[in-house]
């Protein structure tokens, strides 16, 4: 056997390895943005620098005097759409979804109670898809009560089954058929995701 067959394949690839001196107190601010997010610190230099190079709403529509304004652009400029999700008209709180592709950027965020968050800005359609999944499954995990019924109309979005196996945990249940909306067909057995 050779030292390589006895020693595996290793950690995987990353990308390219960089060197840069930060100084002893951006370093101590580095680790502890690191600890506050639970990341080791290698993960949080990533990330903030992801976070540095991610533009914003302002940096997508700098014309727009206000955010508010910013948002009605992209209303008014969308050229595709993976979905708007809204929640149920009796659901405690007011949610709206959305995933839209405008200026060249995909455009993911939540508007919770006329506040818009947790916004993300992509160029990548993949990365879109992902994030509006994830951002649906984060606030059903957050917001959804079985004893308050349905979130988001049929607890379904873009022809999934969302269903609330415990407090906090969401599972998907499955494809969605139309006649699943109006309750004659029961969903498959939920698995975790």
């Amino acid at each position: 056997m050779t030292e390589l067959q006895q020693t595996g394949p290793g950690r995987p690839a990353i990308g390219g390895e960089i060197k840069v001196r930060l100084g002893v107190d951006l370093l101590a601010t580095v680790d502890e943005w690191a600890g506050e997010h639970g990341l080791k610190r290698s993960e949080a230099v990533r990330e903030l620098v992801r976070q540095a190079l991610t533009p914003t709403i302002a940096d997508v529509y700098p014309e727009a005097d206000t955010e508010a304004a910013a948002w009605d652009m992209v209303d008014d400029e969308t050229s595709a759409t993976l979905g708007d999700l809204e929640t149920v008209s009796d659901a405690a709180v007011d949610i709206r979804v959305t995933a839209r592709f405008a200026r060249g950027w995909w455009i993911v965020a939540a508007q919770i109670d006329g506040v818009w968050e947790r916004v993300t800005i992509t160029r990548y359609h993949m990365d879109a898809v992902i994030a509006f999944r994830r951002l649906i499954t984060d606030l059903t995990a957050t917001h959804h009560r079985p004893e308050t019924g349905a979130l988001w109309g049929a607890d379904g979005f873009d022809g999934d089954h969302l269903a609330s196996t415990a407090p906090g945990r969401i599972s998907w249940a499955g494809l969605m058929p139309e006649t699943a909306i109006d309750g004659r067909i029961e969903p498959p057995a939920p698995w975790e995701i």
